[in-house]
């Protein structure tokens, strides 16, 4: 189920133009100088996958910033686009890639992210932990 994720994930929109931006970073209580530069990119997702072991790759603006290998139903460790390291579970729930992710200086209550799949189209669901009501944000990729 997980390998239709595999591909180049293009988004259309810059973060900022996302409906719920701004709440869901003040929820996180993302510095403001943070915040202004983050809506401004675009984060492409490409993923390739060996056996049970997967590769992330992440760009920003076009710009590979981050590579990273995992498994599903593992713990793993990757750096974040604040430049923090991030402790992270991954696993697939049916066809649902689901994803808890914890900055490890706790400078916040970390995120669950949902990733589904439908058609050429990856919408990736981010919900800041610990909020009431739930505040997330989506964004969706097109594959490439």
């Amino acid at each position: 189920m997980a390998r239709k994720f595999i591909g180049k994930w293009i988004p259309e929109k810059t973060y900022g133009e996302l409906e719920g931006f701004d709440a869901f970073h003040a929820a996180l209580g993302i510095d403001p100088a943070m915040v202004a530069k983050y809506k401004e990119i675009k984060t492409s997702l490409e993923y390739t996958q060996n056996d049970d072991s997967w590769t992330g790759i992440v760009s920003v603006n076009g710009n590979v910033v981050n590579t990273y290998k995992f498994s599903f139903d593992k713990e793993m460790e990757q750096q974040g686009l604040d430049g923090k390291p991030y402790k992270c579970y991954l696993k697939m729930d049916g066809d649902v890639w689901m994803e808890d992710s914890f900055p490890k200086d706790g400078s916040n209550k970390g995120t669950t992210i949902q990733r589904t799949v439908s058609g050429d189209i990856m919408a990736t669901k981010i919900t800041a932990n610990g909020t009431e009501p739930p505040v997330s944000i989506t964004i969706p990729r097109k594959r490439q």
